[in-house]
């Protein structure tokens, strides 16, 4: 923690006062990987755009950060003004540090540590950023253009020709081995590529201390920061392919399903990122990747190839699953990458993206001096645009805005995005990515919940998120619900009256002889012989309130009782002091939001006799309806009386476990109801007993005089 504090310190510091070249991106504030990969492509393209030479050596540093004497560090601190009390901490961190190894026959003596950075410490990286600093400006130098590419100890030397290169390359090693660094020639690589006629690649001799490098040949790559580069490199499809096996590998492995779903959003899906960012692969084959998966996704939640896809792919917010599209992503990132390039801290990064982005739009758009208004056309899409099979990062952002729908603007060549309602400027840039994705997974819930059959139980689900709190992590859940509750909720379940498509069906209902149209709503709430589940479902929410306010003081004056003029049979009445809380709980279907809207006005009218009534007696009466839709929908308006009987965390338990009882019940009267086979017994026990959080002394005592 207190070189984290160190850290934040120095790296503001570095910030502000250009301590660091801005060649150096590893453990600084800045897009590094996406900016020294774009710099690097842009000198590369240079050669056949200018017909010139480029000669780039990619140089491996032997163990770099365990290799720097401690002393250097030191001296690096004082030369670079970072002051003696900073420096006093750093010495004091590092003089006499040992360590000790544990074998078979005990711990070794002490072994003192001399050289090197502390592996994982906060302040490590920015330490030896600063020890090499001086290398890389030497390398830099005053020139306007890039001559060296660092992240950390991954070192990318640029020239424009053999001899440049060499000069570099013996300096650099020089210079290391004064800090006491050695370079390893084995894995060092080198590329020389000639504009000029024969265009290709150079086999010219780059040498280490006498030993010869690697030189990468045409259509081989080497990677730089994780992407290949080379002349005419062949895309990695071997990586896209393992890709693939390892979704469907996760996909088919013994993993609880809801533990299947979280890895993919844990571990497969944020791998791609890295290869979606640097555009190391085509849209389509990222759609491919998402036609591959999406039959075993759908398999493991239960759901039939007819389920619509906005239920694995909305936000989590209105109940869905929530995963990402992949050739979606692809789109976001080439637009995310395109804008950080735009407004990158590092001015010249800004500079160069700029005057390639301008020299795109003129030659593209046939316009010797494009303004403003003809960036946003050209990167929205909407200006008619000349043809060509070569493309770059530009266009390829300009066709991902125009299939995402995302608008593009500039005021004095700083852009900004607009998407629906959205307004996103270089302030934004960090989160323009989650924004994006946000919204676009907002609009498909707005999409699923348009739907009139597959929509109508998810518009209820997507008023809390207790509806759908199983998602994560499968809490209070079985396997036979999980496969239960998609399948409902999308309204795929094997009914009579749900195949639209089989004219030749009998839809009746197969349990009783007044209903033509056998439907999911009339076997979890009308089929008269389910009736017993439907009692015992409402039950298990009945007992749970009511244990609930009994601890909190209430006194339970009836239950299921009749009570006043008309011999109203309320499921709960109780009293508070001068209050009487009239309860009354019913599991509705979810047939639209209207259903639990008409089913709570149902039971305040039912009850409206009972207020006067309790009034004469000069007591307050209020009614209070408890909505749990039959496949688990908590209506929130529930909470604003619950919340005032119980603690914040109690009240979250038990929405969840009323959502997942209320699920496990009309699942055994479904199973029940196809099959002629009983799911439960009369004395089923509750998926979990809950005891509210122990009140305080006082509260007790109330309590007990109450």
């Amino acid at each position: 923690m207190f070189t984290k504090c160190l850290a934040a310190r120095l790296s503001a510091w570095c910030e502000r006062y250009d301590v660091l070249s801005k060649c150096q991106k590893g453990f600084t504030p800045h897009d590094g990987v996406i900016e020294h990969n774009y710099v690097l492509k842009n000198f590369l393209d240079s050669a056949r755009k200018d017909k010139t030479d480029v000669c780039i050596a990619w140089l491996d540093v032997t163990n770099a950060f365990g290799s720097i004497p401690h002393e250097a560090i030191f001296e690096m601190l004082s030369r670079s003004g970072a002051g003696l009390p900073f420096t006093e901490l750093i010495r004091d961190i590092y003089s006499n540090s040992s360590t000790k190894i544990l074998s078979d026959g005990g711990l070794t003596r002490d072994i003192p540590v001399l050289s090197g950075v502390k592996q994982g410490c906060p302040i490590s990286g920015l330490i030896f950023d600063m020890c090499i600093d001086p290398i890389i400006r030497g390398v830099q130098a005053e020139n306007q253009s890039h001559k060296v590419l660092a992240f950390a100890d991954d070192l990318c030397l640029l020239a424009n020709s053999p001899e440049e290169l060499q000069l570099s390359l013996s300096f650099v090693n020089a210079s290391l081995k004064r800090l006491g660094l050695a370079l390893n020639p084995s894995k060092s690589v080198a590329l020389h590529v000639s504009g000029r006629t024969p265009v290709g690649v150079r086999n010219s001799p780059f040498f280490i201390d006498n030993a010869q490098i690697k030189n990468i040949e045409e259509g081989d790559f080497h990677k730089f920061l994780g992407k290949p580069v080379g002349f005419n490199p062949c895309p990695d499809y071997q990586y896209l392919s393992d890709l693939a096996i390892i979704a469907t590998r996760l996909l088919e492995s013994c993993l609880a399903p809801w533990q299947r779903i979280a890895a993919l959003k844990t571990f497969f899906f944020p791998a791609l990122q890295f290869p979606m960012r640097n555009a190391q692969f085509d849209k389509e084959k990222w759609a491919e990747i998402d036609a591959m998966i999406r039959p075993e996704i759908k398999n493991t939640l239960g759901l039939p190839e007819r389920a619509c896809n906005d239920y694995l792919y909305a936000s989590r917010k209105v109940g869905a699953v929530g995963l990402p599209i992949a050739a979606e992503d692809a789109d976001l990132h080439r637009i995310d990458t395109a804008f950080k390039l735009l407004t990158s801290k590092d001015s010249h990064v800004a500079e160069l993206a700029l005057a390639e982005l301008l020299k795109t739009v003129k030659f593209r758009l046939r316009k010797p001096s494009p303004s403003d208004s003809d960036l946003g056309e050209f990167m929205t899409g909407e200006a008619r645009a000349a043809q060509f099979d070569n493309s770059n990062l530009w266009t390829c952002a300009r066709r991902a805005s125009a299939r995402q729908g995302i608008r593009w603007e500039f005021v004095d060549n700083a852009p900004r995005l607009l998407f629906g309602d959205l307004t996103l400027k270089s302030a934004n840039r960090k989160k323009l990515l989650f924004s994006l994705r946000d919204r676009l997974r907002l609009l498909r819930g707005d999409s699923l919940l348009a739907r009139p059959d597959q929509g109508k139980v998810m518009e209820v689900v997507s008023q809390s998120a207790a509806s759908s709190h199983f998602m994560a992590n499968g809490d209070f859940t079985r396997f036979s619900e999980w496969r239960f509750v998609h399948k409902a909720r999308t309204n795929t379940l094997p009914l009579n009256g749900n195949k639209p498509w089989d004219k030749t069906n009998n839809t009746a209902c197969r349990g009783c002889d007044e209903c033509d149209l056998e439907t999911l709503a009339h076997v979890l709430n009308h089929c008269k012989g389910r009736s017993r589940g439907w009692q015992l479902r409402h039950n298990s929410i009945s007992d749970r309130i009511k244990n609930a306010l009994l601890f909190d003081g209430c006194t339970l004056i009836s239950e299921n009782q009749p009570i006043g003029p008309d011999g109203q049979r309320p499921d709960l009445v109780f009293r508070k002091r001068n209050e009487i809380y009239i309860i009354d709980i019913t599991c509705p279907f979810e047939n639209r939001l209207e259903a639990f809207t008409a089913a709570r006005n149902h039971k305040i009218e039912k009850y409206a006799s009972l207020v006067p009534f309790f009034e004469n007696m000069g007591l307050k009466a209020t009614i209070i309806p408890i909505l749990v839709g039959a496949l688990g929908s908590w209506d929130p308006k529930n909470d604003a009386f619950l919340r005032k009987h119980m603690a914040k965390s109690f009240l979250h338990k038990l929405q969840r476990l009323c959502v997942s009882e209320t699920i496990r019940w009309s699942r055994d009267i479904y199973v029940e109801h196809v099959t002629g086979v009983r799911q439960f017994s009369e004395n089923s026990p509750p998926i979990e007993t809950i005891t509210p959080p122990v009140p305080d002394t006082n509260y007790e005592l109330i309590g007990a005089s109450q």
